[in-house]
């Protein structure tokens, strides 16, 4: 409709009946045509008795002096034409928030503010019907007469179902596969346009969707894309949407088609080959019109679902990366060849042989920094690949890189040594072979590199040549930044200590001794590793040298040294250790770890310096040499022990912590006077220990019971059960109570009674697990003791103040009596008995109770068969008609089960 012909307002005529003066006498411009449209877009073509009515308000807006009717304030006015971009806005002001009209301040120029315009307009003529029904929306769903507006709707989900009004869009009449999950999320608005593009899909007929604005069209498609790859989506919707939503990506802009195309391909594993053949081909065919960093993200994802792509399609992908290859930036280039390399096993051999050549080309356009990075990641890939692809790969790239720059070439070289473990051996020593001829030739970043890959792989080089090689590096390290030459020179100093050749040997360790003044505490610390290797004139230079620098020797070489004690002379030992309260807490808990090998005399002596200088230690000293002192105990007397125990005491709460906690980790091998002592800490709840710590350090104690005599074991028990009231975090409560389950049988009687009354303070399905681990170990427990613990269960089940949930107490009745039933028979009739003593059992636990016995009945003894059937009948009344009848039934059987002799004594 001309919205000229049919709208009034203060800038024209209208067209009605009644004539208003004042507009005719008013000379303004004429109105542009307009298109109306709703809130999904649908273009406006009809007049109706609403807009007619929203039209009359705005003519009588334009009077002077006009007061509104409570009618007219309450409807909705139409944006006016000099708002350039009303049509498309879908947000303006609530005219009715306004206590009085906004005042003219020019005629020709005032605008009357508006609420949501387009959402109330609909494309038909029923825009006055407020509430639309069950029978309109079913009228729709069958000749698509009239479209309700869900706006319009007095409550969009209260039919029973939403699909009613869409699946006839979608699907047919009598389908009732959940069409879109999270669908009753969307606002009504969402839901129209989704409805319409699914609709558009379904029919084959895309273009019906140009009449919707574009943004609010590409949008709704996104959406949709991004749902179907989130997978709510049907799977009997799924694979039409995909394949509509890829034959139309051309119709889309290039940045949504490139967001839609990402969505497509998460989802692609989700449907049929054939499905997904097609699917490919649309998003290969649109690839071009892409952005180049879409292009290179699209054909990235593409790379990591080959192999779930159809052959076809995987080579016709392939042949669109080649074709690309030109087009993209080298890093993008070779990022995305990587990314095929990874897939390797599932491409052709001969498609395999290109991509690497490629690859092969395009590192030799990338700078120096670059291709090494590149080189590091490709080699990496290769590690990662199966082993037989491995291969194949590997000798493409050794046979194509004899075409390479040297250095390129010995660069991949290195990387391959590097990165690349299962290689086989012979290929290995070619790599090896190959890097030794150029060595000296590199660059000195790289040669440092390929030093370090060389030695790293030295065994592979002919032993006669390994002293020559040694020596090459050993003068080639004054290239090396000082950072990187203290590891080549460690590692050369291990290889050299292991030379065949003495002379050779000699050397290289004299030539390295030489320069001793400048030598790091690393390269020390690896003589000293080695010290056992080198030639005895050689060993005295290095003590020597030792002790020259013993008052600036880091802790690192001092612990070396006192590691390699047995090779190192006693006079050199106790003049280094002479002072102990100067040593760092590291160096004092290796001497304590290690002093078993040191020298009777020398042992002695530093034992009484250790305990003299106890005072003068710090409490990070003392714990260091404590722990391990205790832990390594052969030669202590009983005062240095006592000596040990009292400084232990005064140590602050976390370091004593931690030295508890070494000693627990070595219980085993303690003296007895040391585990007294840690049980007694940890038994004291005034020992320092904060609460949840001690009862952990508890727990682990019983990790090894066998270390533990039976009444240390009990003793931990013991408190460990008086600990749990008290513990605050349930999952700790929980691991205290596993640990007192699995202990079961060793549990003094009282314990028992503790542990089963604290289930009860657990979650229904913590309870559920610990009665199974409980009664699992039945069978483990003395008569009297299980007959305890049958009463304990029973009273924690259903007792007067505390109760277990009603399914957690018939899942314990039915555990416990298939854990009872391998039980001779006279004991398993009195714990029956005892359980249908408790009189506060819930109706319906008994209910179960009875009909598990009844199953358990029949291999007792007749006197105690008749007592329990006695005992069962008893309130009969208020069992369940059903459960009474099948007891009674039970009963019958039982009698007709029995000779005429038992069945008289049974009913005497």
């Amino acid at each position: 409709m001309d919205f000229n012909s049919a709208t009034i307002s203060y800038f024209g005529e209208r067209t009605s009946k009644k004539k208003n003066v004042q507009a005719e006498n008013q000379k303004s411009p004429k109105l542009p045509k307009i298109v109306l449209r709703n809130a999904a877009g649908f273009i406006l073509k009809t007049e109706t008795t609403y807009q007619n009515a929203i039209y009359e308000a705005k003519s009588n807006l334009s009077l002077p002096h006009h007061r509104l009717t409570d009618t007219e304030w309450r409807l909705p006015h139409a944006p006016v034409p000099s708002r350039p971009d009303y049509t498309r806005s879908l947000d303006y002001d609530d005219f009715r928030a306004l206590r009085k009209p906004p005042r003219s301040l020019d005629a020709s120029t005032t605008e009357y503010m508006d609420m949501s315009f387009w959402n109330n307009l609909l494309p038909d003529r029923r825009l006055d019907q407020v509430n639309v029904t069950r029978r309109t929306m079913e009228q729709y769903c069958r000749d698509g007469y009239a479209v309700p507006h869900p706006e319009f709707m007095n409550n969009f989900d209260s039919l029973k179902s939403v699909k009613q009004l869409f699946l006839a869009i979608v699907s047919s009449p009598s389908s009732l596969e959940k069409i879109l999950a999270g669908f009753g999320l969307m606002s009504d608005r969402e839901k129209m346009i989704m409805a319409r593009v699914l609709d558009s899909l379904f029919q084959n007929d895309f273009q019906s969707l140009e009449d919707l604005p574009e943004n609010i069209r590409n949008n709704a498609i996104l959406h949709l894309a991004t749902l179907i790859s989130e997978g709510k989506l049907s799977d009997a919707m799924q694979e039409k949407v995909l394949v509509g939503l890829a034959q139309n990506l051309k119709s889309l802009p290039p940045d949504i088609r490139a967001k839609v195309t990402e969505q497509l391909i998460k989802s692609i594993d989700n449907i049929p080959l054939e499905a997904r053949e097609q699917v490919i081909q649309h998003i290969l065919a649109t690839l071009d019109t892409l952005t180049e960093d879409d292009r290179q993200k699209i054909l990235s994802d593409l790379v990591k679902k080959i192999s779930s792509l159809p052959e076809e399609s995987r080579h016709a992908l392939i042949e669109k990366i080649i074709q690309n290859l030109d087009n993209l930036t080298p890093d993008a280039k070779i990022q995305l060849l990587q990314d095929l390399l990874r897939e390797a096993d599932n491409i052709p051999e001969s498609m395999r042989e290109t991509i690497l050549q490629h690859l092969i080309d395009s590192l030799a356009t990338l700078s120096p920094e670059e291709r090494e990075r590149v080189l590091a990641e490709l080699t990496k890939n290769l590690a990662n690949l199966p082993a037989n692809i491995r291969q194949q790969l590997l000798e493409k790239l050794l046979e194509k890189s004899d075409n390479l720059p040297p250095e390129l070439r010995d660069r991949i070289y290195a990387e391959i040594l590097k990165n690349v473990t299962e290689i086989p051996e012979e290929m290995k020593r070619k790599l090896v072979v190959e890097l030794l001829k150029n060595v000296d030739n590199m660059d000195p970043a790289l040669r440092q590199t390929v030093m370090r890959e060389i030695l790293n792989n030295l065994d592979l080089v002919d032993p006669t040549m390994h002293g020559q090689v040694l020596q090459n590096f050993l003068h080639a390290l004054d290239d090396v930044p000082a950072d990187q030459r203290d590891e080549l020179l460690r590692k050369i100093i291990e290889k050299s200590s292991k030379l065949d050749d003495p002379e050779m040997k000699r050397q290289i360790l004299e030539e390295i001794m030489n320069n001793a003044a400048n030598l790091s505490a690393g390269v020390f610390q690896e003589l000293i590793k080695n010290v056992s290797d080198l030639p005895a004139d050689l060993q005295e230079r290095l003590f020597q040298e030792i002790l020259q620098k013993k008052d600036d020797l880091p802790p690192s070489v001092l612990e070396e040294i006192i590691r390699n004690s047995a090779h190192v002379p006693q006079a050199v030992l106790t003049e280094l250790l002479k002072s102990v309260d100067k040593l760092a807490p590291s160096s004092l808990a290796e001497l304590a770890r290690h002093m078993n090998n040191l020298p009777e005399e020398l042992r002695n002596k530093l034992l009484a310096d250790v305990m003299n200088s106890m005072d003068k230690l710090s409490d990070e000293q003392k714990a260091a040499v404590i722990g391990e002192l205790l832990k390594n105990q052969g030669n202590l007397n009983a005062e240095q022990l006592e000596t040990l125990m009292r400084n232990l005491d005064g140590l602050d709460p976390v370091l004593k912590e931690r030295v508890m906690r070494g000693l627990l980790d070595n219980v085993e091998n303690l003296p007895p006077a040391v585990k007294e002592k840690l049980i007694q800490d940890l038994l004291n709840k005034d020992s320092g220990l904060d609460q949840e710590t001690r009862v952990k350090m508890l727990s682990k104690l019983l990790e090894n019971p066998s270390s533990l005599t039976k009444e240390e074991r009990e003793k931990v028990l013991g408190q460990l059960m008086n600990e749990i009231n008290s513990v605050t975090d349930p999952a700790v409560k929980k691991q205290l109570m596993d640990k007192l389950v699995s202990n079961l049988k060793d549990l003094p009687p009282e314990t028992v009674s503790q542990l089963i009354s604290n289930i009860t303070t657990l979650s229904a399905k913590e309870q559920k697990e610990l009665l199974k681990q409980i009664l699992e170990k039945f069978d483990e427990l003395p008569p009297e003791m299980k007959e305890k613990l049958v009463d304990d269960l029973l009273k924690s089940a259903a007792g007067a103040f505390t109760c277990m949930p009603v399914d957690v107490q018939k899942q314990m009745i039915s555990d416990l009596l298939r854990e009872m039933h391998n039980l001779p028979p006279e004991e398993r009739a009195k714990l029956m008995e005892k359980m249908l003593s408790n009189p506060n059992l819930d109706p319906s636990v008994r209910a179960k109770l009875l009909e598990e016995m009844l199953k358990n009945v029949d291999d007792l003894p007749l006197e105690e068969r008749k007592k329990l059937i006695e005992k069962m009948l008893e309130n009969r009344d208020s069992l369940d008609p059903a459960l009474r009848k099948k007891l009674v039934n039970e009963m019958i059987k039982n009698l007709n089960q029995m000779s005429p002799e038992e069945r008289d004594r049974f009913l005497a």
